[in-house]
């Protein structure tokens, strides 16, 4: 089986790279920011339910 993922670069405030992999391929209707900002979204929500 293969999958196909897109690898989404991030630069962070403190100058580092993080790469986000992605199954939402189309970069015009997923741009990278838009990405970055969901991911910051999610985890939010992947912390609070780690703590419940």
């Amino acid at each position: 089986m293969t999958v196909t993922v897109r690898c989404v670069h991030v630069q962070l405030d403190t100058g580092e790279y993080e790469v986000l992999v992605t199954h939402l391929l189309d970069e015009t209707a997923y741009p990278t920011e838009e990405c970055a900002k969901l991911y910051w979204h999610r985890w939010g929500v992947d912390t609070l339910l780690r703590c419940a």
